[in-house]
C-alpha cells in the first residue's frame, strides 16, 4: 500500500470553508468593538480635557480677586 503524505483536496477545502465561516462571524464583531472602543476613548479624552485642576481653579480665583483661601492638596473622595 502507498502511504499518504499530505492532505487531500477535500480536507483542504473543508479547512478553507471553516476559516471563512469564522471570518464571517469574527470580522463584524471586531469592527463593532473597535468602533465602541474608539468612542469610549474620545469620551474619556473629552472628560479629561474639560476638568480643571485644583491649580487652575486657584489661579482663576486669584485672578478674579477672591479672598478665599484655597487648599490645593486636600484629598477628594
Amino acid at each position: 500500500m502507498k502511504k499518504s503524505a499530505g492532505f487531500t483536496l477535500v480536507e483542504f477545502i473543508i479547512v478553507l470553508v471553516m476559516i471563512g465561516i469564522l471570518g464571517i462571524i469574527a470580522i463584524p464583531i471586531y469592527k463593532s468593538r473597535t468602533v465602541k472602543n474608539e468612542a469610549l476613548k474620545v469620551d474619556a479624552y473629552e472628560d479629561i480635557q474639560s476638568q480643571e485642576t485644583p491649580l487652575e481653579e486657584a489661579l482663576e480665583d486669584y485672578l478674579q480677586g477672591s479672598d478665599e483661601a484655597v487648599v490645593v492638596n486636600e484629598k477628594q473622595d
